[in-house]
């Protein structure tokens, strides 16, 4: 509740006239206008055109970079509580994960070893954002607001995490 409604409620404030989403001028419609199939179909192909050339190659790109991040989790087990909590937060909000896939792995830390705060941390910023969906809102808004969103998730997760380990 803290993240979904107290971080995205801080960064409306914060960022408040000065975020502006970008409106594709094509998709405001005259209702004096009549709609017709074709004008639909241009519509909708422009859509399509918009996503496969813009958002498509944010998300590929993001999920690559998160995919190389993976491996390297299992040399968490002998760090810190502080470190490894802090890294596997960052690691949460970073990954590109299928649903419900934060589960089974945040079940392989604890059995590599790494504090039970750090599997909390992961399973609190796992589904919440990911890498993929910071580009798009950077490229959709500003770069700030999607740091600051990563950022707040990060710093949510790693301290829930400290709170379960400490």
């Amino acid at each position: 509740l803290l993240i979904v409604f107290g971080i995205s409620a801080a960064l409306a404030r914060t960022f408040e006239g000065t975020v502006k989403a970008r409106v594709d001028v094509s998709c405001e419609t005259d209702f004096a206008e009549r709609m017709t199939l074709g004008r639909f179909a241009v519509r909708f192909l422009r859509s399509v055109a918009y996503l496969a050339v813009v958002t498509v190659p944010l998300i590929a790109a993001g999920v690559l970079l998160s995919g190389l991040v993976l491996p390297h989790l299992e040399r968490l087990a002998g760090a810190g509580v502080i470190v490894a909590v802090a890294v596997v937060a960052l690691v949460g909000v970073l990954v590109a994960l299928p649903t419900f896939f934060e589960i089974p792995l945040a079940i392989v830390l604890l059995q590599l070893g790494a504090p039970v705060g750090a599997a909390a941390a992961f399973l609190i910023a796992g589904p919440i954002i990911n890498l993929p969906s910071l580009f798009v809102l950077a490229r959709e808004t500003r770069p700030r607001v999607a740091l600051s969103l990563g950022a707040g998730v990060w710093l949510a997760s790693t301290l829930a995490g400290l709170a379960v380990s400490l």
